[in-house]
């Protein structure tokens, strides 16, 4: 008979195998912890929130910036069963008051810096237990205050406390929120199961192991945070360095936490690699890349080929490319074990179905079929947060679930994107790629990236347009010419662009993607 805990006895395991090696270290502070003293801080904040009145099932509010201290606290709500409700500091105080009030949390976890985010989004919930924790990175800057602060080394351990005791595979573990880019954000559940197998999966495909040291500048509120960077690493035996969330400054000290810390593991965005290619000055980072890093994970938006191959000759390591969704996590991904193709997102991971579906939801069984991609994993979530109920509306396990996403899968078992459904172009009845248009877009020697969306037309229903950020120094007025002539030469007539824009830089969200109905918008009201 299957374990149906086998999940967490893994999780048990990994703490228990090598308890001496380093496991985090957290690069704004230099302090590391081994998996022991991880094991231990998690006890200390599974300690404190028991002392608040946490029990099995409840929610937890995280809103900390990136810290070891976060990291402790998603072990301790894990430990005790509790769940995980991170909050992205970076998003709007409308989302984030959203969030709080529609989440079902019972108590919310700040520190210095998101004291004042917590006093604006809590205004109207006075109910809300708040606990202030004291981040290492902040106590060297500011003296503490008659406010009741909380560290983990102050906290005594509960000896009441088993870690992991009653805690089930299929326990809620973590409610995910979206980043709200169409409208307010939407909570994700996940269990046990779903997350720890999935980072197993991803594991077991790229082959990571102790040998492997991630570097961390997700911000850990994200799933990317959660997952990519901090439980796969975990799970893999592997160690972390953690930075702060990325920003565009970020980019000046790019390669300080890599290098003095010998991280030789990269998850990036392709906004994150882009930034870097625009502004990366660092040659001894260049060459430290070269040299040194084993994996460039690339993932949570489309690569475009020329931007991966312009990273990769800069920086001499391939660039992985995965795939996957909130609901779903990491699907499947480009792996060392297999040959890898030009705009191929990779093979599916171990325990993954994904099928293509016509426009009328007939499924193809021919490889090479394009359509909507339909997805069955055993890592899904379980469920969306009804906002009202605060229940979750669980599905059907069985049931396969649509991704929105517009691909195909070849004979190898390569599966490929061409587009997102909702994003098609359809001039005149014709369905166009907006992938496929920006590709042609960043082959021109004059742009530096694209985003191209329809906005709407009298006659055809929509038009292409596309906003451009140029090379520096160059001017739209000076190279519209030139850009639509190359467009004219390498895409169907439909599929030219009628409108172009200039832009210094693209609209992004709080966790780095472009948003495109900003840039919709933005193109809609040119003059």
């Amino acid at each position: 008979m299957p374990d149906s805990d086998a999940i967490v006895r893994q999780i048990e395991a990994v703490f228990r195998r090598d308890p001496d090696r380093v496991f985090l270290i957290e690069s704004m502070t230099q302090r590391t912890w081994t998996f022991a003293q991880m094991h231990d801080w998690g006890l200390r904040a599974a300690s404190l929130l028991k002392a608040e009145g946490v029990g099995k099932g409840d929610r937890v509010g995280l809103l900390l910036a990136n810290s070891a201290e976060f990291v402790a606290f998603y072990f301790g709500c894990l430990f005790i069963g509790a769940v995980a409700v991170p909050v992205n500091q970076a998003l709007h105080t409308s989302e984030i008051t959203y969030i709080l009030e529609h989440s079902g949390v019972r108590l919310v976890l700040f520190s210095r810096c998101t004291r004042s985010i917590v006093l604006q989004a809590t205004q109207k919930m006075p109910s809300l237990r708040q606990v202030r924790v004291s981040l290492g990175q902040e106590q060297s800057f500011h003296p503490e205050d008659a406010e009741q602060t909380w560290t983990l080394d102050s906290v005594k351990p509960d000896a009441g406390i088993t870690p992991l005791a009653g805690v089930s595979d299929d326990d809620l573990l973590l409610i995910l929120f979206t980043s709200g880019t169409t409208g307010m954000p939407k909570g994700v559940v996940h269990c046990v199961r779903s997350e720890f197998g999935n980072a197993l999966a991803f594991n077991k495909a790229m082959g990571f192991g102790p040998d492997h040291r991630f570097l961390h500048l997700w911000p850990m509120a994200y799933s990317s945070g959660y997952l990519n960077t901090l439980m796969s690493p975990f799970m893999a035996g592997s160690s972390v360095v953690l930075t702060c969330a990325f920003t565009a400054q970020t980019i000046l000290n790019f390669w300080k936490p890599v290098k003095d810390h010998q991280a030789n593991t990269l998850w990036l965005s392709p906004t994150m690699m882009a930034s870097l290619l625009r502004m990366d000055r660092d040659q001894d980072g260049h060459r430290y890349c070269r040299e040194n890093v084993r994996a460039v994970c690339v993932g949570t938006a489309p690569l475009a080929l020329k931007l991966k191959k312009d990273f990769e000759a800069r920086y001499g390591v391939e660039c992985m490319e995965s795939y996957g969704l909130s609901e779903l996590l990491i699907l499947c991904a480009n792996t060392p074990s297999h040959p890898r193709k030009e705009n191929a997102v990779g093979r599916l991971l171990e325990g993954v179905e994904l099928a293509v579906a016509d426009e009328q939801g007939v499924f193809q069984s021919a490889a090479g079929s394009e359509g909507e991609l339909m997805a069955r994993t055993r890592c899904r979530m379980l469920g969306y947060l009804d906002a009202e109920s605060l229940k979750v509306q669980t599905l059907d396990e069985a049931a396969w679930f649509p991704t929105g996403d517009i691909g195909l899968i070849d004979a190898d078992g390569d599966v490929f994107i061409t587009g997102r459904k909702k994003d098609l172009i359809i001039r005149g009845g014709q369905n166009l790629s907006p992938r496929g248009i920006r590709e042609v877009l960043l082959n021109h020697p004059s742009v530096e990236d694209a985003v191209v969306v329809g906005i709407p037309h009298d006659f055809y229903g929509e038009e292409v347009a596309a906003a451009l950020r140029l090379k520096p120094g160059l001017l739209l007025a000076d190279e519209q010419s030139d850009i639509l002539t190359h467009c004219r030469r390498l895409l169907a007539q439909a599929a030219v662009p009628t409108r172009l824009r200039q832009v210094e830089e693209f609209p992004l969200g709080s966790t780095g993607k472009i948003l495109n109905r900003e840039v919709r918008t933005l193109l809609m009201t040119q003059a």
